[in-house]
């Protein structure tokens, strides 16, 4: 099972792309959308509990700048203090997934983990780390650090939307 902790949606909205992706609907699934939280060792306590009582086993922050208290996203010295807190779900068991927007594009393109926003010591301390650019109906999925995995090259998704009045 997991928990949303989403500070860009409301539950509705998670909802409804959790059942868009097809997952099923006993899918032990929870939401906490704008609460405030920041990362810190107080949230990631309350965090690994209400995982243990519910039987959750992954964490999902949307988006990973509005957890961050105040922190730049830019100083490695700040960020590697959230990376502690979270290393500590990770050593439960816990799967952490950081929704990140990428830089805005300037006039050059730039590739793989540059285009991260933030400092360079976010991408130092994930395992995995995917981009996902939309146009249109398909999504190119870059895979663009997988430290556990053998790396693969990017690929193409077709979005299908189902006309759910049918």
């Amino acid at each position: 099972g997991l928990i949303d902790l989403d500070e860009e949606n409301d539950e509705s909205q998670t909802a409804d792309r959790i059942k868009k992706l097809g997952a099923p609907s006993n899918l032990n699934f929870h939401c906490l959308n704008y609460s405030g939280r920041k990362i810190n060792n107080e949230l990631v306590d309350d965090i690994l509990n209400f995982c243990k009582e519910k039987s959750l086993d992954t964490v999902i922050f949307d988006s990973f700048v509005r957890f961050l208290d105040g922190a730049n996203e830019n100083d490695a010295g700040e960020i590697s203090k959230i990376f502690s807190c979270l290393t500590l779900l990770i050593k439960k068991s816990i799967t952490v997934i950081l929704l990140h927007h990428n830089r805005k594009e300037g006039i050059f393109k730039s590739k793989g983990g540059q285009e991260m926003r933030g400092s360079s010591d976010i991408l130092a301390a994930v395992d995995c780390h995917i981009m996902i650019e939309r146009n249109e109906d398909k999504l190119t999925i870059i895979p663009g650090k997988l430290r556990k995995a053998r790396q693969i090259g990017p690929f193409i998704v077709n979005v299908e939307i189902k006309d759910e009045t049918a």
